[in-house]
C-alpha cells in the first residue's frame, strides 16, 4: 500500500479539506485519513477532456505546428522550409488567421510558389477549413464535394474527412500517439472523449491507450460501424450539424456581421437516420451544433420517440434555441471554456463574426446547469489543457453565466467523466474509487488566478504517470 499526503484536498464535491492522507492500493483509494504536511498546492480528481481529437492532435507531432504562426508570410515560410519526412504529404495543423495581424489567407498561387510538387494541406484550428496546394488537389478525385479547386480550400466534409482520404501511415501515427499520451498526462488528464474516423478508432483500440478512452466515430463511417459493431471503446456516432464561427459556416441565428447566413448541413431526415443507426448499435450520438439554427434542429429531431442519448457538442449559441424540445433525460452538454477565453473577450474572433450584443450571450454555462442538464468540459484541442480554459468558465463576460471555481472544476473532472460514460470517475473521491488524481501547484479555491496554477503530478489507477515518481509514500 502507498499513500499520497497533501496539505489541501478537494474530493470533487463539497469543501476543500486540509491535511489529508489518501491510502492507495491496487489502483483504488483504500482509505482517507488526516495527516500533517504533505505536498503543497491541492490534490483534486484528475481532469477528463470530454472532447478531443486525439489522433489528429497526435499526428501534429509529425506535422507543421501552426498554432503559433502570426502571419500569412510566416506560415508560407514554414511550408517552404519544411523538412522531408516519411509521410508523403506535408501536413500543417492549427492556424488561426484571427490571431494574425491581417486575417487574409494565402492564395493557391502563393502556396504553390513555396511548395512546388510536394502535396501540402494546412488545416485551420477548428478543422472545418483546410488549404491545399495544386499538387494535393491533383490527388483528390474529381467530384469530391466541398473542394474548391480555384482557391484550394477544402471545406467542412472535405477538411474534416481529409485523414479518411489521406490517412497518416499507421506506424507514424502509433508512434505519435505514444508520445502525445504523455502530453495529455502532463496536463492532469487521465480520461478523454475523442472524435475519430473508424480507421483511427480501430487503431486506437489495437494500440491500447493508457488513458481512459471513449470514442465518437464520424457519421461518414456510421454504415461500416453498424456492420462491424462498436466494440468496447466506441460510445457515439459523431454528427456535424453545422460548421464553425471562425470558418463562418455555423448555422447562427439571424446573420453574421457581414450579412452572410449559413444553414444546417443535414436535413432532418438525415439526422434522424443517424440517430436510428446509433440506437441500433446501442450507443449514443455526439452532435456538433454551434449555431441556434443547428441547435433547434437537433432538439426537434432528437425529441422523437426511440432517439438515443444525445450529447450536444459546443452549443455556443444555445440561448436563442432553448425551447420545449430539450430534455434533461436525453440531452447532455459538452462545452469549451477555452472558447470564451480565446474568442469571446473584447477583440476576439466572435466580435469579428457577430454583432457585439450577441457575442456576450454565447457559451451559456450557467444556464445549462440551472436548467438541470449534465455539463462536462472539453478543450477540442483549441488549445488542449484544462487549465488553459478554466478562466473562461469563471470569468465569462456575462456575469450571470460565470461558474464558481467548484462548478468549473467539477465540469472538467466528474462532470466530464459523466458525459463520457466513465461512471466510476464521475464519483467523488472516497474509499473504493479508482485512484485518478491530479496535484495542482496552487489552490484556485483560495483565489489564485488560473494562469498561476500548473499541474505538478498526475496519478492514473494508483500509478504516477506524470511528475515526481516518488510522489507516493510507501507504507
Amino acid at each position: 500500500m502507498r499513500a499520497l499526503e497533501c496539505q489541501r484536498f478537494w474530493p470533487g464535491k463539497g469543501p476543500v479539506l486540509s491535511g489529508v492522507r489518501l491510502l492507495l492500493d491496487r489502483g483504488r483509494v483504500a482509505g482517507i485519513e488526516p495527516c500533517s504536511g504533505g505536498v503543497s498546492g491541492i490534490v483534486i480528481p484528475s481532469f477528463v477532456d470530454a472532447h478531443l481529437h486525439f489522433s489528429w492532435k497526435a499526428s501534429a507531432l509529425n506535422s507543421l505546428e501552426l498554432c503559433s504562426v502570426h502571419s500569412r508570410g510566416e506560415m508560407l515560410s514554414l511550408v517552404e522550409n519544411a523538412p522531408v519526412t516519411s509521410d508523403p504529404l506535408l501536413r500543417g495543423i492549427g492556424f488561426d488567421e484571427f490571431s494574425w495581424d491581417s486575417p487574409a489567407l494565402p492564395t493557391l498561387a502563393e502556396l504553390d510558389a513555396v511548395s512546388g510538387d510536394r502535396p501540402v494541406v494546412l488545416t485551420r484550428v477548428c478543422g472545418h477549413l483546410s488549404l491545399a496546394n495544386t499538387a494535393l488537389l491533383n490527388l483528390i478525385p474529381a467530384g469530391v464535394p466541398e473542394v474548391d479547386r480555384q482557391t484550394g480550400h477544402l471545406i467542412e466534409g472535405a477538411s474534416l474527412g481529409f485523414s479518411r482520404m489521406f490517412p497518416v501511415p499507421a506506424d507514424i501515427l502509433v508512434e505519435c500517439m505514444d508520445t502525445y499520451q504523455n502530453t495529455v498526462f502532463s496536463e492532469g488528464v487521465t480520461g478523454i472523449g475523442t472524435m475519430e474516423h473508424l480507421r483511427e478508432a480501430e487503431l486506437i483500440s489495437e494500440w491500447g491507450p493508457g488513458l481512459r478512452t471513449a470514442i465518437g466515430v464520424f457519421s461518414n463511417d456510421a454504415g461500416e460501424l453498424s456492420e462491424k459493431g462498436p466494440g468496447h471503446l466506441v460510445r457515439w456516432v459523431k454528427l456535424f450539424l453545422d460548421g464553425s464561427l471562425g470558418a463562418g459556416n455555423a448555422a447562427v441565428d439571424q446573420c453574421y456581421s457581414d450579412g452572410s447566413k449559413a444553414a444546417p448541413l443535414m436535413a432532418d431526415e438525415e439526422v434522424g437516420g443517424f440517430l436510428k443507426i446509433a440506437a441500433g448499435c446501442g450507443i449514443g450520438v455526439c452532435a456538433h451544433a454551434i449555431g441556434a439554427e443547428a441547435l433547434r434542429q437537433l432538439a426537434r429531431v432528437s425529441a422523437q420517440p426511440g432517439a438515443p442519448d444525445v450529447r450536444v457538442e459546443h452549443a455556443e449559441e444555445l440561448l436563442p434555441a432553448l425551447n420545449g424540445n430539450w430534455d434533461t433525460g436525453t440531452h447532455s452538454f459538452c462545452m469549451q471554456p477555452n472558447f470564451v477565453s480565446r474568442w469571446q473577450l473584447p477583440g476576439g474572433m466572435y466580435g469579428n463574426r457577430l454583432p457585439q450584443d450577441r457575442v456576450a450571450e454565447l457559451n451559456p454555462f450557467s444556464t445549462v446547469l440551472s436548467r438541470g442538464f449534465r455539463l462536462g468540459f472539453g478543450s477540442d484541442g483549441m488549445p488542449f489543457g484544462p487549465l488553459a480554459g478554466l478562466s473562461g468558465a469563471t470569468g465569462h463576460p456575462m456575469p450571470g453565466q460565470r461558474l464558481s471555481v467548484e462548478q468549473a472544476l467539477y465540469a472538467y473532472t466528474l462532470g466530464a467523466a459523466d458525459v463520457c460514460g466513465f461512471s466510476d470517475l464521475a464519483e467523488a473521491i472516497e474509499p473504493g474509487r479508482r485512484a485518478h488524481l491530479c496535484v495542482l501547484s496552487d489552490d484556485p479555491f483560495q483565489g489564485v488566478p488560473w494562469e498561476d496554477v500548473s499541474v505538478v503530478s498526475t496519478v492514473a489507477d494508483g500509478e504516477v504517470v506524470f511528475g515526481d515518481p516518488d510522489l507516493l509514500v510507501k507504507l
